[in-house]
């Protein structure tokens, strides 16, 4: 299922066991999980490909719609709670877009490796996710045990 809480981390390119990744808002953490859906996806067909290349056009579209999406959904709900890291958040989006917008564009003019796609994804996932998100779900839960 698209959006499930998958597994996190092994060597075999795949993220696997993303509970410990929760931010503890369930549609964030769903569409962080399905992230790592297509991620995976992206990485299973690249382990499986008979062919030197595999189709990206729609992974990429995939992402750069679902990106924009999820961002949308996050900044809201921070522009909602009053979330003071607000700016500081939406500028890591706008960096991820940017880094994303470049590489693809780079990809398709053959002056990138497919490595450096899966590399700029996993980190963006895990790091983004470490450290914005986390800040963000702890924020959330403050809020939400205050007005118990």
């Amino acid at each position: 299922m698209p959006g499930s809480l998958v597994q996190f981390e092994v060597d075999d390119g795949l993220i696997h066991h993303f509970e410990s990744r929760s931010v503890g808002i369930r549609a964030i953490d769903q569409q962080h999980a399905y992230f790592l859906d297509l991620y995976n996806e992206l990485i299973t067909q690249i382990h499986s490909a008979d062919q030197p290349r595999i189709i990206l056009s729609p992974f990429i579209a995939e992402v750069f719609s679902y990106t924009e999406y999820h961002f949308r959904t996050e900044e809201s709900l921070m522009k909602t709670l009053k979330y003071p890291d607000l700016e500081q958040h939406r500028a890591d989006h706008r960096d991820f877009y940017n880094r994303f917008d470049d590489l693809t564009g780079r990809l398709e003019q053959r002056q990138a490796e497919l490595s450096e796609l899966t590399y700029l994804i996993r980190s963006w996932i895990t790091q983004h996710i470490d450290t914005y998100d986390k800040r963000f779900g702890l924020y959330y839960s403050t809020l939400k045990a205050g007005r118990r």
